[in-house]
């Protein structure tokens, strides 16, 4: 959640789909799956934090991938958009729960996220 938050909103899909040669000083250069449009910015600090998180995380992808959702065995675009299907659906059922255990009663999504952060900067 921080991460897609201080990565200016990143989309759960392009998050998912980062790998280690997209980050560099400090810094993310990746292509955003919907359009095709590349970013290039500095990362919030807190949103390094993380990343250095899961450098020494105890699980790790095999395949070059940030977090380690994706692995080898997800080799075709077919095989990965289905596991960041499942893993968004596990995300946000697990966010509506957080937010209904607190008694918040505004809906509570990744896209939630994305939007917050446009919302604050502006």
């Amino acid at each position: 959640m921080q991460f897609m938050y201080y990565a200016r909103g990143m989309n759960f899909n392009d998050m998912l789909k980062l790998q280690w040669d997209n980050i560099q000083n400090n810094g993310i250069t990746y292509k955003r799956s919907k359009n095709k449009r590349s970013y290039n910015f500095e990362l919030h600090p807190k949103a390094i934090r993380v990343i250095n998180t899961f450098r020494t995380y105890h699980l790790q992808s095999d395949a070059g991938y940030v977090f380690p959702f994706i692995s080898k065995e997800h080799y075709t675009a077919k095989k990965i958009d289905a596991r960041i299907d499942s893993a968004l659906k596990d995300f946000n059922e697990d966010s509506k729960a957080m937010a209904e255990a607190i008694g918040w009663e505004k809906q509570f999504t990744s896209n939630s996220l994305r939007h917050g952060f446009a919302s604050h900067s502006k």
